[in-house]
């Protein structure tokens, strides 16, 4: 490493030292891995910022005009100025184009090109990041190309490619522009002007293509850019793709849309939570929810599996599910959704878009097959390490949706022209997978934004934009005489829920219809409701009397409910009908409880009681529980709760709080770093301070380091290097006047002192 890239190091420190605190919360919000850990100062957010995979990083996050433009300065030598830039660019007029400017700009606020316009300066790593192609050139290649063609004008070499048969200039076309290499069988043949028979041999013969391997042939850089007249790019990118707003997007309402939709969400929500504080599935030993507790889920909320695995990760990145260790691992609801249900509606809502908003989660890949073939799982791990950019694609679809269109392939059109780097082939399917999540969250409406949805762009409390559009919830049914009732709008929270208990949900639409039947009033007088407090409930909630067929339905269940017993011996079973015990001993489904009859009305199970009267319902014969003095236990099954899990919510990208606390942090280490030390003083990787070190001692230059004694303090020295062995540097210390050792991986800053 020259003294001038030291410098130019150091010139990115100065200019990061000049950004307005603004500017610098921007640099760490665009490039959000410079702030793990947050850096002490700005000489190692420079060094960071400088590290091939940090510029990787950001390269990935840049616009197609400003991916252009670097290129052509990953080309060009440093320094450049804008009007180099323009001119390699094809710009023909005196001033540089706007484009460019803007695009400059753009790459300064993201620390990927600094100093002025005179001489811009861009990470070493550039290169080597981009690729072995910027520009579409390939390698220098003057050593290998035939004199002639080495020697001649580019006007000359033209019009030699224009005198070429027709197939000749399409293998210059295809490789002009990039990529430069190309396969062809045998590339290192032999041949000539006079043996060539194919377009590639007319080319290689004349020195214009160059084997670079046994099957790979190149178009060399100085033939192309003789080629191009210099130009590195065929045009300056055009800009954005258009975005045109649908022509009846006007006279559509979104918010009235996407109002019905949220509160939807967040009853569903409930009822989902709900149910397994009951019945908690069980977690897959490999990790996630099983396909078949998905379909349940799904049965349970009327919807299909792709939303219903929408709702779950959405209450699990929201901190409501968690897994609970109690017996087996399954998938319960945390303590907090105790405190999330009280909240009115809007508030619920709101918790939960923002989980989504900040879930780097590729939810839509749920139901697919991975790699191995294996079913991808709700729930499972390692959906947000997949390298896929959930959440940056997702905002952009979402400021897409702000030009009103409703087409999805302009919108990925134009999220494509943002992250060129990125598979267009994953940016489609982001772009799709949002919109579909959007119209089941509220957050669109007929392909729109809603207020909310624009909000969420900016801010995070977006539950004020939504309330005034939610549908105002109703605490009375219409019971009917064919064992139904029907909701004529959406339920209040309590009368929903007990609903949800007693009945079925028949259907869902602009009204819910219900329907009782003996398994959904046997599932009310299990959970520890009595005939009496059923009817009550229903009594008081419909607008029409309970009919009589209603009625005998909850006797005539509550009178054969608890005609079996169950306690505990670890548990026994019995009934005054030894029928039923015959039946029962017969059943292939009860083995597993191991039962063993004592008495014609009597069996005994090897299970703990809550454990046998789970299989016993699942197979049909729905006991009751009874207490030691023979009398019927009615004990209503406790909601199951988990602990929280921290890594549930996780955000991956900074919040403006954090940003605040970054730059304040990098401001105070900047002013405790030593005064003495030189501005042009830089943090370098090992090998990068040998390189220094090796042509301090070839040049005889004196050097000032900050090394790390062996307390870990930080202390300067200025040094007259010697020699370099074994990981150490012998120099002559001025501080001391004597000749001493230093241990290179102990250097944390060099400079180059000036003569």
């Amino acid at each position: 490493m020259s003294s001038h890239d030291i410098d130019a190091r150091a010139a990115l420190v100065g200019s990061l030292r000049e950004f307005a605190d603004e500017a610098v919360m921007k640099l760490l919000h665009e490039r959000p891995d410079l702030l793990h850990p947050i850096p002490p100062d700005f000489e190692r957010l420079a060094a960071r910022a400088l590290s091939p995979s940090s510029v990787s990083r950001a390269l990935d996050r840049i616009n197609r005009t400003a991916l252009q433009v670097i290129e052509v300065l990953a080309v060009l030598p440093k320094p450049v100025s804008a009007a180099q830039l323009a001119k390699a660019m094809g710009a023909t007029g005196k001033t540089v184009p706007i484009s460019i400017k803007h695009a400059i700009t753009h790459l300064r606020t993201l620390a990927l090109v600094w100093g002025d316009d005179k001489a811009m300066q861009t990470p070493d790593a550039l290169v080597d990041v981009i690729g072995p192609y910027p520009c579409g050139l390939g390698s220098s290649a003057t050593d290998q190309m035939d004199s002639l063609i080495a020697s001649l004008h580019p006007t000359e070499l033209k019009t030699l490619i224009d005198n070429a048969p027709d197939d000749v200039k399409f293998v210059i076309d295809k490789l002009l522009w990039g990529p430069p290499v190309g396969k062809v069988a045998d590339a290192k043949r032999a041949v000539t002007v006079e043996t060539a028979k194919t377009p590639i041999e007319w080319l290689v013969a004349r020195g214009i293509l160059i084997p670079i391997g046994a099957e790979s042939i190149m178009l060399p850089r100085e033939v192309a850019l003789a080629l191009r007249e210099d130009k590195l790019v065929r045009e300056i990118d055009p800009g954005a793709p258009e975005v045109l707003p649908d022509s009846k997007s006007a006279k559509l309402k979104p918010d009235v849309v996407g109002g019905e939709v949220a509160y939807r969400l967040v009853r569903q929500a409930e009822q989902l939570l709900d149910a397994w504080s009951i019945n908690p599935p069980p977690v897959l030993r490999s990790g996630g929810l099983s396909a078949r507790d998905l379909i349940k889920a799904a049965e349970l909320l009327d919807i299909d599996e792709a939303a219903a695995s929408l709702i779950i990760e959405l209450v699990y990145a929201a901190g409501l599910l968690a897994t609970d260790f109690h017996q087996e691992p399954s998938w319960a609801p945390t303590t907090a959704y105790d405190i999330w249900r009280i909240k009115d509606v809007s508030a619920k809502w709101e918790s939960l878009i923002l989980a989504w908003w900040n879930s780097a989660r590729a939810m839509f890949l749920i139901g697919e097959k991975d790699e191995k073939g294996d079913r991808i799982n709700a729930l499972q791990g390692g959906l947000d390490r997949l390298g896929i950019p959930v959440i940056d694609l997702r905002t952009l679809t979402l400021e897409a949706m702000q030009f009103g269109s409703t087409d999805p392939e302009q919108l990925a059109a134009w999220v494509y022209w943002y992250r060129p780097r990125r598979d267009k082939k994953i940016i489609h399917r982001v772009v799709l997978a949002t919109l579909a999540q959007a119209e089941l969250l509220g957050i669109s409406g007929m392909g729109l934004l809603t207020a909310a949805g624009k909000q969420l762009l900016h801010h995070q409390e977006i539950a004020n934009y939504i309330a005034e559009f939610l549908p105002v919830p109703i605490d009375y049914i219409m019971v009917q005489a064919d064992l139904t009732a029907v909701a004529p709008g959406p339920l209040v929270a309590d009368l929903e829920r007990e609903l949800n208990v007693i009945a079925e949900v028949e259907s869902r639409g602009a009204a819910t219809v219900f329907r009782f039947t003996q398994a959904s009033i046997r599932r009310g007088l299990d959970a520890g409701k009595s005939a009496e407090e059923i009817r009550s409930i229903l009594t008081k909630a419909s607008k029409t009397p309970l009919p009589q067929p209603l009625e005998y339905l909850i006797d005539d269940t509550a009178r054969k409910h608890g005609a079996i017993r169950l306690g505990t011996a670890p548990s026994y079973l019995r009934s005054d009908d030894p029928s039923i015990l015959d039946a029962l001993m017969k059943d292939a489904r009860i083995r597993a409880l191991q039962p063993q009859r004592i008495a014609p009305t009597v069996v005994v199970f090897q299970y703990e009681a809550d454990d046998a009267a789970a299989v016993l319902s699942q197979s049909g014969y729905t006991p009751t529980l009874e207490s030691a003095d023979g009398s019927t236990l009615v004990r209503a099954r406790q909601p199951r709760r988990a602990s929280l899990d921290s890594g549930a919510n996780r955000i991956d990208h900074p919040t403006d709080e954090v940003l605040i606390e970054a730059v304040r942090a990098l401001r105070q280490g900047d002013a405790a770093a030593p005064s003495a030390r030189p501005k042009n003083a830089v943090r370098l990787s090992t090998t990068e301070t040998v390189a220094v070190l090796r042509q301090a001692v070839e040049l005889k230059q004196k050097v000032w380091i900050g090394y790390a004694n062996d307390s870990g303090r930080e202390v300067e020295h200025v040094v007259q290097p010697i020699r370099l062995a074994a990981g150490k540097l012998s120099a002559f210390d001025q501080r001391s006047a004597k000749v001493g050792e230093f241990a290179i991986a102990r250097i944390t800053m060099i400079a180059i002192m000036s003569a």
